[in-house]
């Protein structure tokens, strides 16, 4: 598991190489020769244009826009709250490689040559790998979300270590989560449920005593517990997520606290298959706890 910098480094790689395959399968037609050279370099115009493509280049385009969508959507919201300055450098670097991945026409920087063109996409993506880079730098915590079963089934959250592969670790517990626990107290159909759901309130309220959850407060060794108040902003998520679906105002939360901490791994702890799937699409790793109650 990698923290989500990292991540993003990684999935920015494999665009590269998906744009060099692209590259590779198309075709560039010269615009001018040498009789115009010195004109067409006065007026900047291009010295290529894409031509045009067939079968094989669009399904290599439609591989790389699929790739390309949701790593945009994650960078863009992983620096939404940094300089204008910063986020006007993402951007244009941004719609650069939109519009080399898109083959966009009358565009004036396409060189003459496939070699050139890979090392011209490098350049226009180079701003958002230094930006992700600045991010990585540094060794971040591990900060662990649990979804409310998993506080049901283990609720010694001491004991996380063995799946995070860490002995440091914070226990993030957020709105959408602590909401469920609260609603399993009473209305849950389970006694053995209801019963436990109110002893883990007793554990929150014997933590709470120890300090202030928001800061966090010591659990045992270098695990720490933290509590989160606020319900996460849906002006400033992934575009999918629904307000009124729980597991989506935790999914909402945990890249919250990603854009907060972007060196750090942040894991949600779960074994239910819809919020997986969640994790999955909103590129969150996750992991689970061993069932102390088979």
């Amino acid at each position: 598991m990698q923290p989500l910098s990292e991540r993003l480094v990684v999935e920015l790689d494999a665009i590269v190489g998906t744009m060099d395959d692209l590259l590779d399968s198309v075709c560039i037609d010269h615009v001018h020769d040498r009789h115009t050279f010195v004109a067409s370099r006065y007026l900047s115009l291009p010295d290529g244009a894409w031509a045009g493509i067939g079968e094989e280049q669009r399904q290599i385009q439609r591989r790389l826009l699929a790739m390309w969508q949701p790593w945009w959507e994650q960078v863009e919201l992983l620096f939404s709250t940094d300089s204008v300055r910063v986020k006007k450098r993402i951007k244009r670097a941004a719609e650069s490689a939109r519009r080399w991945i898109e083959l966009a026409a009358h565009d004036h920087s396409i060189p003459a040559t496939k070699s050139q063109a890979k090392a011209d996409f490098r350049r226009h993506v180079e701003p958002m790998y230094e930006s992700l880079r600045g991010l990585v730098e540094g060794q971040g915590e591990v900060v662990a979300v649990p979804d409310s079963n998993v506080l049901i089934r283990s609720p010694d959250i001491s004991k996380y270590g063995s799946v995070l592969g860490s002995d440091a670790y914070t226990v993030l517990l957020v709105p959408g989560v602590l909401g469920e626990m609260d609603a399993h107290k009473v209305n849950h159909r389970n006694d053995a449920v209801r019963e436990k759901a109110r002893r883990f309130g007793s554990r929150l309220r014997g933590w709470r005593n120890q300090g202030r959850l928001a800061d966090g407060v010591k659990v045992q060794g270098e695990v720490f517990v933290r509590v989160v108040a606020k319900e996460p902003s849906f002006d400033q998520t992934l575009s999918w997520l629904d307000p009124d679906v729980v597991d989506d105002r935790i999914v909402a939360s945990v890249l919250e606290a990603q854009r907060q901490l972007p060196a750090a791994l942040v894991v949600i702890l779960t074994g239910d298959s819809v919020m997986l799937a969640k994790a999955d699409a909103a590129n969150i790793p996750t992991t689970d706890t061993p069932d102390p109650y088979p």
